[in-house]
This record gives C-alpha cells, sequence and structure tokens, in this order.
C-alpha cells in the first residue's frame, strides 16, 4: 500500500435492523490503522458525501478529513453504476498506479470495473451464489479482524503473481514467433 495518499473504495456502510447508517464490521479498525500509519483511503461513492462524512466524523472524530478523502462518482451521472473510467479518473487524480492501490468492493460488477484498471481487488461478499468473483486478489467474508499488515501482504503475492503471468505470456509470445 503507498504511504501517501493510497486508493481504496470500500463499501462502508451498513444499515441495522433499526435504520440507522453504520460502518461495516472491520471498517473503523482499517481506518484508524491507516491513520495511524500515515496511510491515506480515498472513498469512492456514488452515496451522499454529507451521509458518508457524518459517519466518518461520528466515528473517527472531526479530524477524520485528514485520513478519508471522499470522491462522489455520481456527481456528474456520466456513467453507470461502477464504471472503470471512475476507477481510471480517481487513479489519475491520486497521481498513483493501480498496482500501488487496493480497491475493498462488495459486487461482482465493482470488482470486474476496478480490475480492469489493474487495481488488485479484495471483495467482500456474504455470500458468492450466482457471482463470478475470479478475477478477486481474494474473497473474505467480512473485514472484521483484518490488518493493514495482511492487506500488505496478500498485495504483494498479488503483485508477484502478476508479474509471473506477465513473464509466462511474454515466453509464451518469443516462442510462438
Amino acid at each position: 500500500m503507498d504511504t501517501g495518499t493510497g486508493g481504496v473504495n470500500v463499501n462502508v456502510m451498513a444499515f441495522s435492523k433499526a435504520g440507522e447508517v453504520r460502518l461495516r464490521d472491520g471498517v473503523l479498525d482499517l481506518l484508524l490503522e491507516a491513520r495511524v500509519a500515515h496511510v491515506g483511503v480515498t472513498i469512492i461513492t456514488g452515496a451522499s458525501p454529507a451521509s458518508l462524512a457524518y459517519l466518518l466524523h461520528t466515528a473517527m472524530g472531526p479530524d477524520w478529513h485528514f485520513t478519508v478523502r471522499i470522491v462522489n462518482i455520481r456527481a456528474n451521472a456520466r456513467y453507470v453504476q461502477q464504471d472503470p473510467r471512475d476507477y481510471s479518473e480517481v487513479l489519475a487524480q491520486l497521481k498513483l498506479p493501480g498496482h500501488h492501490c487496493l480497491v475493498i468492493e462488495d459486487s461482482e460488477p465493482g470488482m470486474r470495473a476496478a480490475g480492469v484498471t489493474g487495481i488488485p481487488v479484495l471483495v467482500t461478499a456474504l455470500t458468492d451464489q450466482h457471482r463470478n468473483l475470479s478475477g478477486a486478489m481474494r474473497v473474505v467474508r467480512s473485514l472484521k479482524g483484518m490488518s493493514f499488515a495482511t492487506l500488505q501482504s496478500w498485495m504483494v503475492q498479488s503483485q508477484s503473481s502478476a508479474h509471473l503471468a506477465q513473464e509466462a505470456r511474454a515466453a509464451d509470445a518469443v516462442s510462438l514467433g
């Protein structure tokens, strides 16, 4: 993970039975760990930035914005939900290559959109029934108990695997040529 302004798309909100909005399990711990490690988090959302800001302020305190940046991809409504261009635009704003970022996503379309841009994707899925999540770096049921060290380790493994696959494709191209 980037120690500057790393890009993370994370579906952070969940609804309780009482109807109040709260952070999903494990999200607050990761955000607080990011704060301590001086890792910036960018939340790409189609939800109301004001609602998300209130939620983060309530959970993290008034200085939440020093750790978290909110990018509202629905502000201009140019694209359909979870379009790869959203991720490409945010990467350009952050001035980071995709492999320096991590997307935490809870949907197959979101995973696919982020994956097109070369960003590793961690999918949080309550169920993988009727979904093809083969493009994910990893699939977990929850972020509860997750640490930045674990995420970093998975990203390094993912980058190594991607590099080996790229070398294999290059070797195949040479042997075919």
